[in-house]
């Protein structure tokens, strides 16, 4: 069985560069946060778009439900590693080339760190939810009427939901 040479790390490296590591080869936040976004986005619109006749808002609120959906995406990851470490090792023992490199497998992470970084995501997780749902504001973070980072104003200076024309 080999094992690439950048896999093959000591397991003697702080916990925060393994879960890094981890996190790096089996979720790249890079290309998973622009997905679990969207996704959220698409839920969150949809579903003003039911209650509201008006223009669609992005407040605070929808960047935490954002987060949400990405950290509910790694608890997922993570826990599917724990499902999977056994059959990853056997395979990888047997010589499958698609699971000998896999960090679970290589030593490079290790079940403990997993837990931790487990823990992390679900308080994280929690605190998003709860903080979202009770303490955010309501307050667009995007609008129609402030996209490019201007503002329409009426007459008496507050911001109006007038006609939104690009650019702006």
């Amino acid at each position: 069985m080999s094992i690439s040479p950048e896999l093959a790390r000591p397991i003697e490296r702080g916990l925060a560069r393994r879960l890094v590591f981890y996190l790096h080869h089996m979720f790249p936040p890079f290309a998973t946060l622009p997905y679990m976004c969207a996704f959220a986005l698409a839920a969150y619109l949809s579903l003003q778009a039911l209650q509201t006749a008006g223009p669609l808002i992005i407040t605070w609120r929808a960047a935490a439900g954002a987060l949400s959906v990405f950290l509910f995406a790694v608890l997922l990851r993570v826990n599917d590693e724990f499902k999977d470490a056994e059959t990853d090792r056997a395979l990888a023992a047997a010589g499958d080339p698609r699971y000998r490199d896999r960090p679970i497998v290589t030593g490079a992470v290790t079940e403990a760190d997993l837990e931790i970084l487990r823990a992390v995501v679900i308080v994280a997780l929690l605190g998003s939810t709860c903080h979202s749902a009770y303490r955010m504001p309501s307050r667009p973070l995007l609008s129609p009427s402030s996209s490019c980072g201007c503002l329409r104003t009426g007459s008496s200076g507050r911001r109006s939901r007038g006609a939104w024309f690009w650019p702006c």
